[in-house]
């Protein structure tokens, strides 16, 4: 970073003043003047400018900074350009203050801004790249690659401070290195380590678990080989031979199960034969049974089945009739119908005659001369009352554009009295506008003050939230892992006795399996075992069955058990890893937020507690913050919309006004209209009166609408009147001659009917004598049509023939069962049902016995693959764990006969060896070889190594602490470490460039060949392109340096007069 100019403006002693370093010739200048008159001031601008603080923060607040000399609402503000590499910047500042408004009227309080721009090489700017206090402050430190402290540390060195590093304590310099070095990487590594430890650790211990837990999932029999083995913790590889034996017994012992097994399935088998033929023969007598019960039914149904076949035989007859019948019924309703039809119509014909002779008097009175006159006399009248309608329409359309006028001149002088009134009104709201942006300037920047509290506040809450949360869970993941640690302990314990539970079992049914053949043996059919047909002295019988259920129910509680330890484990698996992230969250959170450290410190309960009050004091800050800025809100949206309705009734009131000019003409023309319009109604109403005496506008329009209807509905009424009598007598003469033929027509169709009737009912008579049935008789049938009779008789013919098919068909199948079944007997199958459950028990047996072994092989020889699977990843876990407790040591510093220091100490002690390293170049130069800096070890000399700084003396040739100096040589070691802290993290941080130096007095507590030295050594440092500037009091350095800043103190304020070795 090199700096290009400086301006101040009401900054400390300086009211306006512009300070140009690029018009120095040499990298090396001189900062002097008077004591009090601004030296200092000047660094202080630089690092307020980058940073926001002063370059002695303790010293000198940045509340006090601003100009007494100046006046009280003046602004306090900082522009600092500099180049960093190819770029050049300018950042600007002013830090909070009173000032005055833009009206310069009072003042007001104004917030801290900032801003930072990207100039060109004129250091014009160019780039806005940040507006905001925070935002410049983040972009500073990443553009420098330095925090205000180690800018304070390593490019400006205020007055007093230069022994902040050489001198102080122990514990001190290791706060202040840590700031001026990261130790959040190596924090980051040693946390690694420590849980890559852990990781290792609980790795072996969790192959090892499962290596058990495999080793108990070998289903081994109680007191064998293997099993003393398990118990006794033998070695894998003397476990694995042991069992390898064992499957090689039980392989041989399964061959012998699985001839007895054949044995056993050929006696089932011809047992299974006899009991099928027999359960045929049973099948039979029930089938003979079931037939003879069938056949009694049937004989019951005979008597309902006979009286069906002569019911279907008499409806047979009433179908040949029902036609004839039907044809009598329509002769019938047709000769009725005729009589009716000609006593209508001779009806009709009277009644035409008797309306003829009651319409010719009325014809008479409508055709004579006079009725005509009439006529012709209202049409004329109807005609005159038609035009007046169209004038009185006239008249209305004038008088609503009358009334439009008239309307218009009272608006216009409501206008003219309106604008008189409002004139007045604008000039009292110009005032309250002017006032109320005022106000609103002075909420708004509050509200961006309590914006910038909250934002923070709400990121500190969040962050804490988060926390409390990941804290939670990890207590609760532990509890959690606890329960499961002694619920797979629990189970373990009953896995094991359960499975000694198990062995007795077993060694108990294998003991008693000889009384449960002897249930299934029979004299004279031979034993399964020994294949003798005679059984004198068969084993005694024991309560298997209670064993054999304890048996299942054992190995049921073994799965049980098994499967809730194996999911215990794998739980405490998973919640260790959860656990182990959640830690590794918890550290990369404090790595990048330092305030979270002391609240994380502690038990879990207290953690929780801590977490939680600052939380609840956060939040109440949080809403009485946000209580203040909704208020604020509320004030700022107040006087907005007080501005609003002010800002818009000016517009209303401007427009209101300029409309007004031209009123005066427009009422004017207006009023010549209304002379023009009046004049005109008078004609009209002249008019109308002529033809409808007695007309006002009032009631003109209904009263013209009256007349003209009742006028044209007698003329339509007395004109259609006539044309509708002749019309009616024609018609009715009409109507009168068609009856009379009608009526002819009639009298012969009635005697054609009567005649007809008369043959139907002959023919009926003739069908009943011939099919022998009564009229009774067929009344029963006379309400059914023929397709309702013909379904029913089908539906009775298919009853009885399918009475006839189940009769025939029972009675031959059963002739055919008696036949089968002659001399035969019901066979008893209970003594051999008996005789099989015995033979399939014993074969469940030897079965189950069978899949018992298979399992096992099968288990154990998976259970030796995974055993010697885990074995193998078991030798690597340990390791892998002898590699991580060795590097975990070290870094803790446990490490056997070695210096006990812990990594971060150490860390510190190398870096600060390099600083010294770096210091001693300068050193030598300024003292002429004679001083020497050194780390010493701790003063309680307990092996530890410390930070302690000592000076090596050459003319004593003894070291002696740093705290021994004068003050010449504690400002000649001071400088050298300062430029060797430099040099150390320029080249630490890579990209960093550090080529300017800021040094602020301490040169007058040298002597004259000190004094030579220590310039020598800086000018060599300027001509490598480092700028040096220089505070001091000492006059040797006014002929020593060329380039010079001069500040001069009066009674108005100071004033900066820069001297270059160019003029």
């Amino acid at each position: 970073m090199r700096p290009i100019s400086l301006h101040l403006q009401c900054f400390g002693p300086f009211l306006d003043q512009r300070i140009d370093f690029s018009a120095l010739s040499h990298h090396l200048f001189l900062i002097s003047g008077q004591t009090g008159s601004g030296k200092s001031t000047i660094f202080d601008g630089i690092c307020y400018a980058l940073y926001g603080e002063t370059s002695t923060p303790n010293d000198r607040s940045i509340d006090t900074i601003k100009s007494d000399f100046a006046n009280p609402g003046a602004l306090c503000c900082v522009s600092f350009v500099f180049r960093v590499g190819p770029k050049t910047y300018r950042i600007d500042r002013q830090p909070r203050q009173q000032a005055y408004n833009r009206q310069n009227t009072r003042l007001v309080a104004k917030a801290a801004e900032a801003s930072l721009w990207e100039c060109d090489a004129s250091a014009n700017p160019v780039t806005l790249l940040e507006s905001s206090v925070k935002a410049c402050n983040q972009a500073i430190h990443h553009i420098l690659g330095l925090s205000a402290e180690q800018f304070r540390q390593i490019v400006m060195l205020p007055q007093g401070q230069f022994s902040q590093l050489l001198k102080a304590k122990d514990s001190e310099r290791v706060a202040l290195l840590k700031t001026l070095f990261s130790m959040a990487g190596y924090k980051r590594f040693e946390r690694q380590v420590e849980l890559e430890r852990q990781r290792c650790i609980e790795d072996a211990e969790h192959i090892a678990a499962a290596l058990d837990i495999e080793i108990q999932h070998l289903q081994v029999k109680p007191k064998s080989n293997p099993a003393k083995l398990i118990a006794e913790g033998a070695p894998v590889a003397h476990l694995l031979k042991a069992l390898e034996q064992n499957m090689a017994k039980d392989e041989s012992f399964r061959a012998d199960l699985e001839k007895e097994q054949a044995y056993l399935d050929g006696c089932i088998d011809a047992i299974n034969r006899q009991i099928e033929k027999d359960e045929g023969l049973i099948e039979r007598f029930n089938q003979r049974k079931y037939l003879v019960q069938q056949r009694q039914t049937l004989i019951k149904q005979q008597p309902a089945i006979d009286k069906s076949r002569h019911w279907v035989s008499v409806s047979r007859k009433v179908l040949q009739i029902l036609p004839v019948y039907r044809n009598l019924l329509r002769q019938l309703q047709h000769e009725a119908q005729s009589r009716k039809d000609l006593a209508q119509t001779k009806a009709r014909q009277a009644e035409a005659q008797q309306l003829i002779e009651a319409l010719r008097p009325q014809l008479e009175a409508v055709s004579s001369e006079t009725y005509l006159q009439h006529l012709k006399a209202q049409q004329d009248r109807l005609s005159r009352l038609s035009g007046a309608k169209a004038t009185f329409e006239k008249l209305t359309a004038v008088n609503r554009e009358l009334d439009a006028c008239r309307r218009q001149m009272k608006q216009l002088d409501a206008q003219r009295q309106r604008r008189e009134t409002v004139e007045g009104q604008m000039a009292e709201g110009r005032k309250q506008t002017e006032a109320l942006s005022e106000k609103r300037s002075h909420i708004q920047s509050e509200l961006i003050q309590k914006g910038d509290t909250l934002n923070d506040m709400r990121e500190k809450l969040t962050h804490l939230n988060e926390l409390s949360t990941i804290c939670s869970r990890m207590a609760h993941r532990q509890k959690t892992a606890d329960d499961n640690r002694r619920l797979c302990q629990n189970s373990k314990a009953e896995l094991a006795k359960l499975k000694l539970r198990e062995e007795a079992l077993e060694d108990k049914l294998e003991a008693a399996a000889a009384g449960r053949l002897a249930i299934t043996l029979t004299d004279g059919e031979p034993c399964p075992v020994c294949g003798a047909t005679h059984h004198p002295s068969p084993a005694p019988a024991t309560e298997l069955d209670a064993a054999d259920k304890a048996l299942q129910d054992c190995k049921d509680a073994l799965i049980r058990a098994q499967r809730t330890a194996d999911t215990a484990q794998g739980q405490i698996d998973l919640l260790s890893r959860e656990l182990a992230a959640d830690r590794q969250v918890l550290d990369e959170r404090m790595s990048r937020h330092a305030w979270m450290a002391p609240l994380l410190e502690g038990e879990s309960t207290a953690v929780l507690a801590a977490i939680q009050t600052e939380q609840k004091q956060l939040r109440a800050a949080y809403e009485a913050n946000q209580s203040d800025q909704a208020r604020l809100q509320a004030n700022l949206a107040q006087i907005k919309g007080q501005l609003n309705t002010l800002t818009q009734a000016l517009a209303q009131n401007t427009a209101l006004l300029d409309q007004g000019r031209d009123d005066a003409d427009k009422q004017a023309s207006i009023q010549s209209q209304i002379d023009q319009k009046t004049g005109a109604i008078d004609q009209l109403e002249a008019n109308i009166s002529a033809v409808l005496p007695g007309f006002t506008t009032e009631s003109g329009s209904a009263r013209l609408d009256a007349e003209i209807a009742k006028l044209q509905k007698q003329l339509d009424a007395d004109a259609g009147r006539r044309d509708a009598l002749k019309q009616k007598q024609q018609q009715l003469e009409k109507d009168l001659a068609g009856a009379a033929a009608t009526t002819a027509q009639l009298e012969h169709a009635a005697s054609a009917a009567q005649a007809a009737l008369e043959q139907e009912q002959q023919e009926f008579n003739d069908a009943l004598s011939a099919n022998g049935l009564t009229r009774e008789v067929f009344q029963v049938y006379e309400s059914l049509d023929t397709k309702t009779l013909n379904s029913q008789i089908q539906s009775a013919e298919q009853k009885i023939s399918r009475f006839d098919e189940n009769i025939h068909g029972v009675q031959s199948r059963l002739d055919a069962v008696e036949e089968e079944l002659k001399g035969k007997t019901v066979p008893d199958i209970t003594r051999s049902q008996t005789q099989l459950g015995h033979y399939k028990y014993w074969h469940k047996r030897v079965s189950d016995t069978i899949a018992d072994l298979i399992v096992r092989v099968k288990n154990n020889t998976d259970q030796i693959a995974r055993i010697k699977k885990t074995t193998a990843l078991q030798q690597k876990a340990e390791q892998r764990k002898r590699i991580a407790c060795d590097l975990y040591d070290t870094v803790k510093g446990k490490v056997k006969d070695c210096p006990k220091i812990s990594f971060e100490r150490y860390i510190l002690s190398a870096y600060l060896q390099d600083i010294l390293l770096s210091a001693n170049t300068f050193l030598e130069d300024m003292s002429d070889s004679r001083y020497h800096l050194t780390l010493a070890d701790q003063p309680e000399g307990k092996g530890s190594r410390g930070l302690a700084i000592q000076v090596y003396d050459d003319f004593t040739g003894k070291e002696r602490p740093a705290a021994s100096l004068s003050g010449g040589e504690t400002f000649m070691a001071a400088l050298s470490m300062a430029l060797g802290l430099s040099d150390r993290v320029q080249s630490e941080s890579g990209g960093i460039q550090l080529d300017t130096l800021f040094i602020d007095e301490g040169f007058a507590t040298l002597d004259a060949d000190a004094l030579d030295n220590a310039m020598n050594c800086l000018a060599r440092l300027q001509r490598n392109g480092r700028v040096i500037g220089i505070i001091s009091h000492v006059s040797e350095l006014l002929d020593l340096v060329d380039d010079k800043i001069m500040v001069r103190k009066t009674e108005g304020g100071s004033y900066v007069k820069v001297v270059s070795a160019k003029a």
